[in-house]
């Protein structure tokens, strides 16, 4: 089925990802690994109904959702020790480029 093929492929660059969020500052790192969370969240429903994926529309409860940003957010806060070592600094763009593969 090519949705369970993209949506694993969406994972693999979820987690790829969650790697390039140390290159962030902290305050982009929470929003995009919120938003990483979250749609990957839908990802899992949508594999978690099968054939009827499509049925009706595939969503993260407001309940649930809270759970998730919660939970990204807490992932990003064990990170904040490292930051202090290591504190965020904006990349020259012609590195961004390099790391990202876009020419």
């Amino acid at each position: 089925m090519l949705t369970l093929r993209l949506l694993h492929e969406a994972e693999r660059f979820y987690h790829s990802g969650d790697e390039g969020l140390w290159d962030l500052s902290f305050r982009s790192a929470c929003g995009v690994s919120v938003a990483r969370s979250v749609y990957s969240e839908i990802g899992r429903r949508v594999v978690a109904r099968g054939a009827r994926a499509w049925d009706e529309r595939a969503y993260v409860s407001g309940t649930r959702k809270i759970c998730v940003v919660f939970g990204a957010v807490a992932r990003l806060i064990c990170s904040v020790p490292a930051r202090v070592v290591r504190p965020w600094s904006p990349a020259p763009l012609s590195i961004v480029r390099k790391a990202s593969n876009v020419h």
